[in-house]
């Protein structure tokens, strides 16, 4: 605690700055809470709950400590009982923060070993809080628990150091948002035990960098969100190719034809053709298979340098391929059919 003697008006002014910081702080922290917790619904995705737990949860903390759920809220019930709410929201802030740690910065894989580590640590210092609410507990998790927390941010800080020259981007992403939070969170517990006793603007940092960190994090996890995006439709792409010959597959190719202007007859015509291969079994059984795949790669090609940049080419299946061509009426596919059958008979290129 701390005391000053101060003129009214200058009390009323420095509580008045002091009202706009905590409530604005706050206000941003649930505010990224909220649309985490749009996006965890959304998207399925556990980390962004995770994260909306863990932000929520600092929130409260702060507004507990501070006594904004006293003056200006009025929340009297849960200001008469600061340690019992204290207890539960430190336990499951701490809980929170680990698993969106874990998930975010994917441990898993980039530091297995120092995620266990974190897991029975953050376990302990969960089991510890909890203590608090039972009668004999009371004393030893008093004496525990800002250890702990002090310990803590160390010990986070330092595995997303570890994970971060690994190879995990998301890890130091982390560690920017995380550092300044941690760094007030630290040494607030520190003044318990007579650490920085001048630092006198504890509070105000913590709801400063409380902030800080929301939005780091939220634009952290919206640059994670993209990242997965971009990975996703990229495996669709995939996914929706001919592995062999480079064209669309039978569901890629009506995926996209689906999409053509023109396959809805709002913009002229539409053409397709559909080509086979005659004999193909034969010459796939006589030459082998190499023979036969380099048969339709060249055949593809071929297709490729006839078509023009709208049309859309895929293979339907074995020897058979379809092309649909936007635009075209069936004199105009026809040439090009055309055109292709005599570049086929020229040869392949395959020997």
């Amino acid at each position: 605690l701390r005391f000053s003697a101060e003129s009214a008006p200058d009390f009323l002014r420095s509580d008045a700055r002091w009202l706009a910081l905590a409530s604005a702080s706050l206000g941003i922290m649930l505010a990224m809470a909220l649309i985490a917790l749009v996006f965890a619904q959304r998207l399925r995705d556990v980390t962004f709950l995770h994260y909306a737990i863990f932000i929520a949860g600092y929130a409260f903390i702060l507004a507990l400590q501070s006594g904004y759920v006293f003056e200006p809220l009025g929340w009297w019930w849960l200001a008469s009982s600061p340690r019992v709410w204290g207890r539960i929201a430190v336990a499951t802030t701490l809980a929170a923060a680990t698993l969106f740690f874990i998930h975010y910065a994917d441990l898993a894989r980039y530091a297995p070993r120092a995620r266990s580590v974190l897991v029975a640590f953050s376990s302990f210092a969960v089991a510890t809080a909890l203590l608090g609410l039972l009668p004999f507990g009371r004393d030893l998790s008093a004496s525990l628990i800002n250890p702990l927390l002090i310990l803590g941010g160390p010990l986070f800080l330092g595995i997303a150091l570890y994970a971060a020259r690994r190879g995990s981007f998301y890890a130091g992403l982390f560690m920017l948002g995380w550092t300044p939070l941690l760094a007030a969170t630290a040494l607030g517990s520190a003044q318990l035990y007579g650490v920085t006793p001048d630092w006198i603007w504890s509070d105000e940092a913590a709801f400063g960098c409380g902030a800080i960190e929301a939005i780091v994090f939220s634009l952290a996890l919206a640059y994670r969100t993209l990242d997965l995006r971009t990975a996703f439709e990229q495996a669709r792409e995939q996914a929706e190719l001919d592995p062999l010959t480079g064209l669309y597959n039978r569901r890629g190719w009506a995926n996209r034809l689906s999409r053509l202007p023109a396959a809805s007859g709002a913009a002229g015509p539409l053409a397709l053709l559909f080509l086979d291969l005659d004999h193909f079994k034969q010459l796939n059984d006589s030459r082998g298979h190499q023979v036969g795949d380099a048969v339709l790669r060249g055949l593809a090609d071929a297709i490729r340098g006839e078509l023009r940049a709208v049309d859309l080419c895929g293979r339907y299946g074995g020897e058979e391929f379809v092309v649909a061509l936007p635009g075209l009426d069936a004199s105009g596919a026809s040439e090009l059919a055309q055109r292709l059958r005599l570049r086929v008979r020229r040869g392949l290129g395959v020997g």
